[in-house]
């Protein structure tokens, strides 16, 4: 009787959860209709834990269905979409804007530059989801995980630090740690061939060492590295660099594995209850909790001795984003207050113009190395993955890096005359591309406040409903033909090659060009498109037919010859409007220091399985003394020879394919995309000793 009734209870709560869902999707349905915007209705929000769970598994059941079953459905309810598919389903469902439709939740996904321009320009009308972000406050509130007035406060004091002066410090780190890097590849002998077997953990490694010791006045040296000393009028009493091995005294991590081992973890650090990671019967999940502990204790010292700097006036004057105005002297900390941020901490919910606590200091600190690092980390990794992939491409990026440094030694680079001319450059167009294919997130979330609100969306006046989730598709702006150079126009003198005038390419060609790693795009000039987008969200859709692309003026070298600038709202690899990444500048200093470090004197190529490395060197010669040259090592006529060198190319080709297979399916989206199915290893070599010259 007991068991009967228990199932009835069961049986009529299930109809209950049933009834409830399918009169949510009735008026989720219903709002959707009256927004005016094209919709698919989905069993299931992509949002949902539990479908975040079940569906890797659940998915490739239902992809063999026949499609006339599954689709569109079937695409808007994979979770990594929007990475698998960009543009193609926005394609394929014929609107650049469109909702998906819930029984719990209604998301509109764009990648259409004017409907994005308006939504992040229109802060208050498309706010921040800060409620998904408060994951992230394992430490404290910070700038990613609010909104409003508090957000506006955080946004005032942690963008202090960020100016031209304290990036020159950005520079100088970066140069050290990328020759730190670089010289660990190819070991002593800098003639040598070296391997990189782990690019992904070396860069992470590099980044976590730049912002360390650029942001946070904790230099780190790599294993076996000299402490370098410091340099003339930028040291100003900065600490001196410790190994990356070292356990102070107090700790059972150095601070540099207590932060890799948190950062590396993030998905468990921010999803896992501390107290169970530390009494978890794995040895992982507890180096995750004591590497949480460790890293809090070091941001703790490191607090207190700032702290005790600035109350005795004796802070140096570098990039610290725990000392001066920034955060430290932001909590309320100076010679005239030795209460410090003690009159906020007693309070849950500080005002807009009170100063930072001591947790919100922990926590900014916290995200700005999460974001400031991994990002980075990933585009010099994927940068060099696809240069090594197309040699021509590097080829043309040493050439303007030899016309802007030189012979001149790394210490004579200048972060003011050397900067500007390589971000114009070549080196500034890989940086770009490689943010075009590969976003460091492929969505950026919004959504709608609490009142319906009207978007221009192809010329239509649509109302976006109320609490609607947003997502920007990245992956998509990026590679939308409207909005980008079609592959018929003409390079600039600096991009190399003259690839036609003609402005009829058709959309498939321009579709599978723009799944090209191809840096020299950014170099075009008088670039048509076939139908650009306006850059004003409030014009119509008439006018922007008409537009075009704006393009900067010749201001630099022959290969810094100005970047063809899209339209606003279809590059978005540090988002735009006011919730732009704060250190957008801070990044391009370190890509370009790094890339200008290797590029300048050595090469990459992909490391291919059993090359004995002899042949496919280019020859030195009295006309080409640094084997510099366009065309493939020449081979004495002989079969043999011949055959060794089509074997050679073959062995190469399958490499590139399995390097482009894994930046294709290898890629998770791990709070940012990272390559985690697999590795490419590369060969780093001397320039006029590279083993390959395929193209």
């Amino acid at each position: 009787m007991l068991l009967s009734l228990i199932g009835i209870l069961i049986a009529l709560y299930s109809a209950w959860k049933a009834l409830s869902k399918y009169q949510a999707l009735r008026r989720n349905i219903a709002d959707a209709k009256r927004s005016g915007l094209p919709y698919v209705v989905v069993p299931v929000s992509i949002l949902r834990r539990w479908w975040l769970i079940a569906s890797p598994i659940v998915t490739p059941f239902l992809r063999k269905l026949p499609s006339s079953w599954t689709e569109p459905t079937l695409t808007f309810i994979t979770t990594d979409w929007t990475w698998r598919y960009g543009y193609e389903a926005f394609q394929r469902l014929g609107h650049d804007t469109f909702l998906t439709v819930a029984p719990g939740t209604i998301m509109l996904w764009t990648c259409a530059p004017d409907v994005v321009t308006q939504m992040v320009t229109r802060r208050n009308d498309f706010p921040k989801p800060a409620h998904m972000y408060l994951i992230v406050n394992i430490y404290g509130r910070n700038v990613v995980s609010t909104e409003g007035a508090v957000w506006r406060r955080h946004r005032k004091i942690t963008s202090a630090p960020f100016t031209e002066k304290n990036n020159a410090i950005v520079w100088d780190e970066s140069l050290r740690q990328a020759r730190a890097m670089l010289k660990s590849w190819i070991g002593k002998g800098e003639d040598g061939d070296g391997l990189a077997a782990d690019v992904a953990s070396d860069t992470m490694s590099m980044t976590l060492n730049i912002i360390s010791g650029a942001a946070f006045d904790k230099p780190l040296s790599w294993p076996g590295e000299p402490h370098p000393e410091p340099r003339d009028g930028l040291s100003n009493g900065r600490s001196a660099p410790i190994s990356v091995n070292e356990i102070p005294e107090g700790h059972l991590l150095s601070f540099h594995h207590a932060l890799e081992i948190l950062l590396h973890n993030i998905i468990a650090t921010l999803l896992v209850p501390r107290v169970l990671l530390k009494w978890s019967p794995f040895r992982k999940h507890r180096q995750i909790g004591l590497s949480f502990d460790e890293w809090g204790r070091y941001m703790s010292e490191m607090y207190e001795s700032k702290k005790k700097k600035i109350l005795e006036g004796s802070t140096n004057e570098g990039f610290d984003l725990m000392v001066k105005e920034a955060l430290v002297r932001g909590s309320g900390v100076s010679p005239e207050t030795e209460n410090g941020s003690s009159s906020a901490n007693g309070k849950d919910k500080p005002s807009a113009s009170e100063p930072l606590t001591r947790e919100e200091i922990m926590g900014n600190s916290f995200v700005f190395l999460l974001a400031g690092h991994e990002t980075t980390a990933n585009t010099v990794h994927f940068a060099l993955l696809f240069l090594a992939m197309h040699p021509r491409s590097q080829r043309r990026l040493q050439e303007h890096i030899s016309d802007v440094l030189g012979d001149r030694p790394t210490g004579q680079w200048d972060f003011e005359r050397d900067m500007p001319r390589l971000l114009a450059g070549m080196a500034g167009a890989v940086m770009n591309e490689t943010l075009r294919l590969i976003p460091p997130v492929p969505n950026i979330l919004k959504m709608v406040n609490s009142t319906p609100q009207p978007l221009n969306v192809d010329g239509r006046t649509a109302l976006a409903p109320p609490k609607t989730v947003i997502q920007i598709v990245a992956t998509a702006a990026h590679r939308h033909p409207k909005y980008w150079p079609s592959p018929d126009a003409k390079l600039s003198s600096s991009g190399g090659d003259s690839i036609g005038t003609s402005t009829s390419t058709s959309t498939s060609s321009n579709d599978e060009h723009l799944a090209q790693f191809r840096p020299e795009r950014w170099l075009m000039r008088n670039v048509t498109s076939t139908r650009a987008a306006a850059t004003d969200a409030s014009a119509s859709s008439d006018s922007s037919r008409d537009a075009t692309p704006s393009l900067e003026a010749d201001t630099a070298d022959r290969h810094g010859a100005g970047h063809f600038h899209p339209v606003k709202g279809a590059f978005l690899p540090f988002s735009e409007g006011p919730r732009a990444c704060l250190g957008r500048r801070f990044a391009q200093v370190e890509i370009m220091a790094v890339l200008a470090t290797i590029f300048r004197d050595y090469s990459v190529e992909l490391a291919v399985p059993d090359d004995d490395g002899d042949g496919d060197v280019v020859a030195r010669d009295e006309k080409n003394p640094d084997g510099k040259a366009e065309a493939e090592a020449t081979f004495d006529e002989t079969d043999g020879q011949q055959q060794q060198s089509h074997q050679r190319r073959a062995r190469w080709e399958k490499a590139r394919q399995n390097a482009e297979y894994l930046l294709k399916e290898g890629m998770v989206a791990m709070i940012t995309l990272q390559m985690v199915k697999g590795k490419v290893p590369l060969r780093v070599v001397r320039q006029g000793r590279e083993r390959y010259r395929f193209d």
